[in-house]
């Protein structure tokens, strides 16, 4: 699945974040950076998902619809759950990351309304 890649790059940056305690702003500003293209990424990804899904379940049958329905909740989750990690990393760099942290808030937010609208 294309969302495997910014999920395991995202894991790793989350493993060699919690290995190594942060140094100054310096190496915090750069954890932050990375996971912000990290989620990025991830987000381009989850939305060509969302157009391949788009596409299908207007030439579907009703069997074809609830796979669609199945294949965008899973994908939803595991983006928000990543997201929600990449939140945690980030959130320990402090406060003087608040545009980053705002950032990472919102898209949980929207993940989260997109789940509850569709799979709930």
């Amino acid at each position: 699945m294309k969302l495997a890649m910014p999920v395991i790059a995202a894991v790793a940056l989350i493993g060699l974040a919690a290995l190594a305690p942060a140094r100054g702003d310096d190496d915090c500003a750069t954890v932050v950076n990375s996971l912000n293209e990290t989620v990025a990424i991830g987000n381009k990804n989850f939305e060509t998902t969302l157009d391949e899904l788009k596409r299908l379940s207007r030439a579907g049958d009703d069997k074809t619809k609830a796979a669609v329905k199945n294949k965008f909740c899973s994908t939803s989750g595991e983006l928000l759950g990543v997201i929600k990690a990449v939140r945690a990393v980030a959130g320990e760099c402090g406060p003087d990351h608040k545009s980053a942290l705002a950032s990472l808030d919102k898209s949980i937010q929207e993940t989260e309304s997109a789940i509850d609208d569709t799979c709930k």
